[in-house]
């Protein structure tokens, strides 16, 4: 099956991400496609450098970061993660489309 998750945390120490990271490992485990856009405070995590990641990608787990808030860090000298994709909001509406499933996770 593909999923679609939306990682939407509503505060900057929300637990969505570790949430997040979670439920996509079982699904990979189960050889499922996964695509993650990751929108508002977990927009953060694509200038993290961390394995998990590298390690989702591996797997065929495509990571995607709205490009309008990724702006503020790249304006602020911050680099993106080469693991991640700038996109907007329309191209992860194609994603939703061509997924059996979506999930948000806030």
């Amino acid at each position: 099956m593909k999923y679609s998750l939306l990682i939407n945390p509503k505060t900057n120490n929300s637990i969505a991400l570790t949430h997040a990271i979670a439920l996509v490992n079982v699904l990979i485990a189960q050889r499922n496609s996964v695509n993650l856009f990751f929108y508002g405070y977990a927009v953060k995590a694509a200038f993290n450098k961390e394995e998990v990641w590298e390690n989702f990608v591996k797997n065929n787990v495509s990571l995607n970061a709205c490009s309008t808030i990724a702006e503020e860090f790249i304006n602020n000298g911050e680099i993106i993660n080469d693991s991640f994709h700038l996109a907007g909001l329309g191209q992860w509406m194609e994603l939703v489309i061509d997924s059996d499933s979506y999930l948000e996770i806030i």
